[in-house]
């Protein structure tokens, strides 16, 4: 589907998110994990199972694991998950978290946020500002319902 093709592109584009992509492409490869049991009742697994097998074999093999490809509708709903949590959910647990430090009486306007390496820290390290916080996460969810919208055109 080209839709997924160009988020999977467009995130591994961008510096901080191509980490995204590699998770999302590797559940892709795992494939939807289910019981074989269950994965008869699965149309898409059904046609990938031997017609040949006896009953006493089918019997054996309902006891295992098995996997099948994600469709295209489950890749893309998939996707989408993974950006809700990107660009909604962990803003949201960043603002509730710096809120939780303000009403406990924090006096600071800025967190700073660096590994504890020296050397990695002009790198790696980052600064919050409590104050424009709110305005991002408030962008990004924004953004992200208008991403909603394109993806379901």
């Amino acid at each position: 589907m080209e839709k997924i093709d160009l988020v999977m592109r467009l995130l591994r584009e961008d510096e901080r998110t191509p980490w995204v992509a590699d998770q999302v492409a590797s559940s892709f490869a795992q494939g939807v994990s289910m019981n074989v049991k269950e994965a008869l009742s699965d149309a898409q697994f059904y046609s990938l199972e031997p017609s040949d097998l006896t009953s006493r074999e089918r019997q054996k093999r309902e006891k295992y694991e098995t996997t099948r490809p994600y469709s295209d509708e489950e890749k893309l709903e998939l996707l989408t998950e993974a950006l809700d949590t990107l660009y909604v959910d962990l803003p949201a647990i960043r603002v509730a978290a710096l809120k939780s430090l303000l009403d406990l009486g924090m006096a600071a306007s800025t967190i700073k946020f660096a590994p504890p390496d020296e050397p990695e820290q002009g790198r790696h390290g980052y600064a919050v500002e409590l104050q424009e916080l709110s305005k991002t996460q408030e962008f990004l969810k924004s953004n992200f319902e208008r991403f909603q919208q394109e993806l379901a055109k």
